[in-house]
């Protein structure tokens, strides 16, 4: 993965507060999975894509869950 675009995104997503993971919404296998995050200014959705042979991560995106903001 890009490192500096995962840096962008994580640095954005700070923006949320403190997030632990919630719920899983997709995948959970050894490939990729969608995992919803429980944040303390809102919620985001963190997708992330495996290199299974390796475990390395090929792409990572976060974004925030549905039609929600983030409520400063």
């Amino acid at each position: 993965t890009d490192a500096g675009a995962a840096s962008r995104q994580l640095h954005a997503a700070s923006a949320w507060g403190a997030c632990k993971p919630d719920e899983v919404l997709s995948g959970g296998s050894d490939r990729s999975a969608r995992v919803r995050l429980a944040c303390s200014r809102g919620s985001l959705d963190l997708t992330v894509d495996v290199e299974p042979a390796t475990g390395k991560v090929r792409a990572l995106a976060l974004a925030p869950s549905g039609n929600t903001t983030c409520s400063q």
